[in-house]
């Protein structure tokens, strides 16, 4: 299917994601045999809490749980020089003769992975942009919130997470620059949008942006309120992905 020929419900977003990108996360699916690998979720499904996960985390977990119950056959376009924990089995040719690999979210074991950002900005990183990013190795992941599409990001591999720190730089300079707040993005909203939800580093609040302005105004008043507003829809939805919808 080509991009863009997919019709949505009406959105209250306004306004590509630079996010998106530059992130590097691997965002691709295709049609594969059906696959369950509970093992790879640790979450259970009955609803029972980890006593060492953050709201964050939990939110999050029930809805990766809801994911890959809903969407279970993930596929990515392989690519030798970008592996990931994600990837299942070796790669093979799809439908379409494209090499293409299975994978699932992983949960991730505990990482400072902005500790480097918080000396170079000399501040604390909000707990829960380090709870969100630090739970699970995935390609992005698409939804459905109240105001409309998402396309969530996550971390692909080691060297994604590195990326997105160099990222938030640019975004911190840009930031200074628009004499607004430091926020962290950690998802996109349409295709043909370049607004961007963004967790405020002081407050904790979800915020809609736009590259090189002040927020656009307050989505939800914490990431677990908002994380826990999401539906998942079609991995297909991502641009990205068009090439393996049949």
């Amino acid at each position: 299917m080509r991009r863009g020929s997919r019709r949505r419900n009406a959105s209250a977003w306004r306004g590509p994601c630079p996010a998106r990108k530059d992130t590097g996360a691997a965002v691709r699916l295709g049609d594969v045999r059906r696959e369950r690998r509970p093992d790879l979720l640790a979450w259970s499904r009955t609803g029972a809490r980890e006593p060492e996960l953050s709201d964050v985390a939990h939110t999050l977990s029930r809805f990766v749980a809801d994911y890959v119950d809903t969407y279970p056959d993930l596929t990515e376009v392989f690519d030798p020089d970008w592996r990931s924990p994600c990837e299942v089995g070796e790669p093979f040719r799809g439908p379409d003769g494209v090499e293409v690999v299975r994978w699932r979210p992983v949960r991730r074991r505990y990482a400072d992975d902005f500790r480097g950002l918080e000396n170079a900005l000399e501040l604390p990183i909000h707990p829960d942009i380090k709870a969100y990013y630090g739970s699970w190795w995935s390609g992005g992941l698409e939804a459905a919130a109240p105001d409309g599409h998402v396309s969530l990001l996550f971390l692909w591999n080691e060297a994604d997470a590195e990326r997105l720190v160099e990222n938030l730089i640019g975004h911190a300079m840009a930031k200074q620059r628009a004499r607004a707040p430091f926020s962290v993005f950690f998802a996109c909203t349409e295709q043909d949008s370049e607004l961007f939800l963004s967790v405020e580093n002081e407050t904790g609040r979800v915020l809609l942006e736009r590259p090189g302005y002040k927020p656009i105004r307050t989505v939800a008043e914490s990431l677990p309120e908002f994380l826990g507003g999401l539906t998942p829809r079609s991995p297909y939805l991502h641009p990205e992905r068009a090439v393996l919808d049949h």
